[in-house]
């Protein structure tokens, strides 16, 4: 487990990685935090003017821009280490976001309860890196056990 811990500690492309996928999920947290105290300081349950649509909007937009650099940057990512085939990037791949997911969800919703937004649009920018993640550990079992059957040859 060490040496693991080492590995990642020197892989510098997956420290890049890491820190912009942090990066990009405070940003994309602070868009939604914003928009939803927004909502809840002008008391927009009803009819809202065109300036307070305007607003709204372009915070969309940009929560949209930001959820699609994520998942850019997840696919950046997982074409390299596909690209690379070798079990270590995998492993690294595979167990960092199987870290780093669950924590940015425990974050976001620590956030949700102190700012009383809504947990569900908080989250909403981590569904396709957790099934990018899936497929990715679907698709490297088969692999792998593709690999020990062919090795096993009855």
């Amino acid at each position: 487990m060490k040496k693991f811990i080492q590995d990642l500690k020197e892989d510098k492309f997956l420290k890049l990685y890491l820190f912009l996928f942090f990066l990009l999920d405070l940003i994309y947290l602070y868009f939604e935090i914003s928009k939803s105290q927004y909502i809840e300081r002008n008391s927009l349950e009803g009819l809202i003017d065109a300036s307070q649509y305007q607003y709204l909007a372009n915070i969309s937009k940009t929560t949209i821009f930001i959820e699609g650099l994520i998942v850019l940057l997840c696919l950046i990512y997982l074409t390299k280490v596909i690209m690379k085939k070798d079990k270590e990037n995998i492993k690294k791949f595979l167990i960092t976001h199987f870290i780093i997911l669950p924590v940015f969800i425990f974050i976001s919703f620590l956030l949700s309860n102190a700012f009383s937004a809504p947990i569900g649009n908080l989250i909403q920018q981590l569904y396709i890196p957790y099934k990018m993640t899936f497929i990715a550990l679907i698709y490297f079992g088969v692999k792998m056990l593709q690999k020990r059957v062919l090795h096993y040859d009855i």
